[in-house]
């Protein structure tokens, strides 16, 4: 699994180059969740490999997931473009964004149409959507529209008893058009689109920083796969249950970018065409998410070398917990990391309060231990539960981190705040230190906010931290080795290939430098069978070497979609052209 994987699970047991087909169960077994998940990633893997082999990065079927500009209704200074719905590919992995053809019918020439169904796609009509209609004639290879893009139609007054909308402006259906083919589509924009929710950087980046005739900005595709519980989905949860949660979800999010911090030559990305997918790819790639993410190595500390009878091992030389573990170390603050020369680190005694580098978490429970908000008012958050059970209830001294679906869509830590006390008669936990963010009931800005476990500890007073900062080892046998907890320690490794331009499409390369990526995570499984160990993978050295290995997920998927630029800095009218994206037929 490359997605987020922040469940309570046993450990992750896929991995492609095993060339495993199947899981099969045996009778009388133990069944672990591992292997129904291994099951059904080996599916998942199948599947788009095929894709992957049979499809190319940017196929869509025709008029499907192409961006292209519009006119904002009037009074509207917001630069926005527009995305047509429908489904594309890249790296085999079908992305999707929603846009069911709902009939509809004209009730006036005022512009008030009566549609088939309230719910689409499974969001109900609201205000200020955009929409565009279309007449569905199976005569005719391709649906007609009734205007002619880039004007959208705009909803307003919409009534779900009478399922009737206000279209402005209205709609004037083509002559001959057959009644029973109206259908009406709801198009998604970069503002507002359903899986991501643009940046404070990319909005200024659309506002101010393009200038005609001189810059523009690569519109690209995002795809990755999101941890989802009953906290973002509630219908997820049995209620019948009484309380408990079952499975959760993985969902590959769609999300439109723009790579404003990619500086491109404006003369190069009017000349792209579909022959340079790959190349925009790689370059997004390069920026976005390089070879080089991290290095980390996991062991445990190593037999005491100072005692005299060779056949006599430490008491710190195996993992010491009561209880089998998924320990997940997680990157918190992006950047580059220190390199330093100090021996063993040890991470509860790292002060992090003024840390500006890279930094990291680390959960016992692999970061499943959650708890939803209800608000947040300064150093009071009142939470709908503590906890399940007493190993995973908060209590005080312990450190949260408070989110909620915008950080997480964005790939932004939360701030991480020290619990002072919970009171579990009213749900109530008290922060050492007043929360940076204000969440009120239902709170529209701060969608499904919930608070999550981390299990490092931080000797600051403040009650906020900014984790704990990422040091590379400058000699990887025996330096910088950071202990986490009952004999585990785990070391960052710096980058030792490949060269790296010093800037997108430079010949002119520059030593290879580690980027940690907020969110990027390992997985050590900690079991205490055999005397305690944990699964990590070494060399047949006596004693056994630990291997460097780049981060377990998340894994992103680009795609390049088009080209956005300015067309008038009186007008600010957009510009927008779609390049990469190339139609496909159905297969007949």
């Amino acid at each position: 699994m490359a997605g987020e994987f922040k469940g309570d699970f046993t450990r992750d047991t896929f991995h492609a180059y095993r060339h495993y087909s199947s899981v099969f169960q045996q009778q009388g077994r133990v069944s672990l969740d591992a292997d129904g998940n291994e099951q059904a990633s080996l599916l998942l893997n199948l599947l788009r490999s095929v894709g992957k082999d049979i499809i190319a990065d940017g196929d869509a079927p025709s008029n499907q997931f192409t961006v292209f500009p519009f006119t904002p209704p009037a009074g509207t200074t917001d630069r926005d473009f527009a995305i047509m719905p429908g489904h594309v590919f890249v790296d085999g992995i079908l992305c999707a964004l929603n846009g069911a053809k709902n009939p509809f019918s004209i009730a006036d020439a005022s512009g008030k149409i009566q549609v088939s169904q309230w719910l689409v796609d499974g969001i109900p009509y609201q205000k200020n959507q955009y929409v565009t209609a279309v007449v569905v004639d199976p005569t005719k290879t391709a649906d007609t529209p009734f205007g002619n893009l880039p004007v959208l139609n705009s909803v307003d007054s919409p009534d779900p008893n009478a399922r009737t909308l206000t279209i402005k402006p209205a709609l004037s259906a083509p002559a001959g058009a057959p009644l029973n083919g109206y259908r009406l589509i709801r198009i998604p924009t970069f503002l507002h689109q359903p899986d991501y929710i643009p940046t404070d950087d990319e909005t200024k980046a659309l506002a101010n920083s393009l200038v005609p005739g001189q810059t523009g900005f690569l519109i690209y595709l995002d795809a990755w796969e999101r941890h989802i519980s009953y906290i973002q989905t509630p219908h997820i949860r049995e209620v019948a249950l009484g309380g408990p949660d079952t499975c959760v979800r993985s969902q590959l999010l769609s999300q439109i970018k723009i790579a404003w911090d990619l500086e491109i030559p404006l003369d190069q990305l009017r000349k792209a065409t579909k022959n340079d997918v790959q190349k925009y790819k790689s370059l997004l790639e390069d920026q976005y998410q390089s070879h080089n993410r991290g290095w980390l190595r996991a062991r445990l500390k190593p037999v005491d070398t100072s005692t005299p009878d060779p056949c006599m091992c430490h008491p710190d030389a195996r993992y010491r917990g009561s209880e089998n573990q998924l320990y997940r170390v997680e990157v918190h603050l992006p950047g580059k990391a220190a390199t330093s020369g100090l021996p063993a680190i040890d991470a509860i005694a790292v002060s992090s309060s003024s840390t500006s580098g890279s930094t990291f978490k680390w959960s016992r429970n692999n970061g499943s231990d959650v708890y939803p908000v209800v608000s947040v008012s300064k150093s009071e958050v009142m939470v709908e539960t503590i906890g399940r059970d007493v190993r995973s209830t908060l209590k005080s001294q312990d450190w949260v981190e408070l989110l909620d679906d915008i950080l997480i869509l964005q790939g932004k830590p939360g701030p991480l705040l020290q619990v002072s006390e919970v009171s579990a008669n009213d749900r109530r936990v008290i922060l050492v230190a007043s929360s940076p963010i204000e969440i009120s009931a239902n709170d529209p800005s701060h969608p499904h906010p919930f608070l999550r476990r981390w299990d490092q500890k931080d000797p600051s007073s403040s009650g906020t931290s900014g984790g704990i900062p990422i040091v590379e080892a400058a000699s990887t046998q025996s330096d910088g080795w950071v202990d986490l907890e009952e004999g585990i320690q785990i070391q960052f490794v710096s980058a030792l290939s490949p060269q790296v331009p010093d800037e997108p499409g430079s010949t002119d390369f520059e030593a290879p430098a580690n980027f940690y990526r907020t969110g990027d995570y390992w997985l050590i499984p900690a079991r205490t069978a055999l005397r305690g160990g944990i699964e990590w993978p070494a060399t047949s050295d006596n004693p056994p070497v630990p291997i460097a290995l780049s981060p377990h997920g998340v894994d992103h998927h680009y795609l390049p979609l088009g080209v956005v630029t300015l067309a008038s800095a009186t007008s600010g009218q957009l510009n927008v052209t779609a390049p990469f994206v190339s139609s496909i037929d159905p297969i007949i």
